[in-house]
């Protein structure tokens, strides 16, 4: 029987040791094990959750009650997808800036995750698990299944409406989409992620602009909206370039591994000619996209940094990668086109035209 244990979740120490020499000598039950693995994950201590949950299956096997362990399976399987969420799609092994070295991919931690997840894990939680993998994986369909198995049980399970909302927005079916991150507001005001943003996202696609900016707003705790662009002045836009500058400056801080943060700010870089700085932010968008837009743009950005800096042969490379991407990218395009002009041996689209002595590089 499990001894009465004591912790103040409220002062956790960043290592769990202590903890585990506690949890182990009490052989406490499962519930406890989660609890204490979920609340340092909560607080952003990941590899100190998955040590935790790694030490309640040995702790378990050691006892003899290894089938109580389905539920730390797949706590451990959901930690390996919140490491594959901020680690890289790919990682350049030329990279010039955003060096990368010793980084695992997303996929091995989704290989983790898949092998964790397919321990004895049954019920709600399966269905969940695996519904979040498969949505990882942009295995939409599966996903969407999964989702399903839970609402038929529980319509109001905040995380398959959630996980549905995402699905409907990446199929572009926006309407829907804002119904499911509309019910998943009603049902927690608190969710993380925010709803919110979702909520946001469709209504812009819905070309709802000043809808979407106060439900962003709404996000941020910003209160007000912003005039719509007809009726700013000169100044307005440009204190509202400034304003989206703070804010794509914060989302990267508080995400480092956003390949739409990283994008954005590196146009900025661009246009200040901080080509050292946004080469950097070019590697980590493409290391770190996780749609074609992204990794096309990634590339386009890295060949404009190149090839102002005389690089014309990695310019090309990337060039020509955002092209294969996006055939119809015009941009990519012109940027080929013109470093053919400078090899002298122009081949030009007929769609394209450039004229001589222009540049994209910055």
């Amino acid at each position: 029987m499990c001894k009465v244990i004591t912790i103040d979740l409220d002062n956790l120490d960043p290592s769990p040791d202590d903890v585990l020499d506690v949890l182990k000598e009490g052989q406490c039950k499962v519930s406890v094990w989660a609890k204490l693995a979920g609340e340092y994950w909560r607080r952003g201590y990941l590899s100190a959750a998955e040590r935790i949950a790694h030490s309640a299956i040995e702790s378990l096997t050691a006892n003899g009650t290894t089938a109580h362990s389905p539920p730390i399976y797949a706590l451990l399987a959901n930690i390996q997808i919140a490491h594959a969420q901020k680690a890289p799609k790919v990682v350049l092994p030329d990279a010039r800036e955003d060096k990368l070295t010793g980084v695992r991919p997303k996929e091995e931690y989704y290989r983790d995750a898949a092998a964790e997840g397919g321990e004895g894990v049954g019920g709600t939680l399966a269905f969940l698990t695996r519904g979040i993998q498969q949505l990882a994986t942009r295995s939409m369909d599966d996903a969407m299944r999964s989702f399903d198995g839970v609402l038929a049980e529980k319509p109001t399970n905040v995380v398959a409406l959630l996980g549905k909302a995402r699905i409907l927005y990446a199929r572009r079916n926006y309407p829907q989409a804002l119904k499911y991150f509309q019910q998943v507001l009603q049902s927690n005001p608190y969710c993380l992620p925010d709803p919110r943003i979702g909520i946001g996202l469709c209504l812009w696609a819905m070309d709802h602009k000043s809808k979407a900016k106060a439900a962003w707003q709404c996000s941020l705790e910003v209160p007000g909206s912003a005039p719509g662009p007809n009726q700013q002045t000169e100044h307005d836009r440009a204190q509202s370039f400034l304003t989206g500058t703070k804010h794509i400056e914060r989302a990267f801080n508080a995400n480092r591994e956003s390949a739409a943060a990283a994008n954005a700010l590196c146009e900025l870089f661009l246009r200040k000619g901080n080509l050292r700085r946004a080469l950097k932010l070019a590697e980590r968008t493409i290391q770190f996209a996780d749609t074609l837009t992204l990794l096309t743009e990634g590339n386009l950005r890295a060949a404009r940094v190149l090839h102002a800096q005389g690089s014309l042969k990695d310019a090309g490379r990337h060039y020509r990668i955002a092209t294969e991407g996006q055939p119809n990218y015009v941009l990519g395009a012109i940027g080929m086109a013109q470093m053919q002009m400078q090899d002298g041996t122009p081949t030009l689209s007929p769609r394209v035209v450039v004229p001589r002595g222009s540049s994209l590089g910055v």
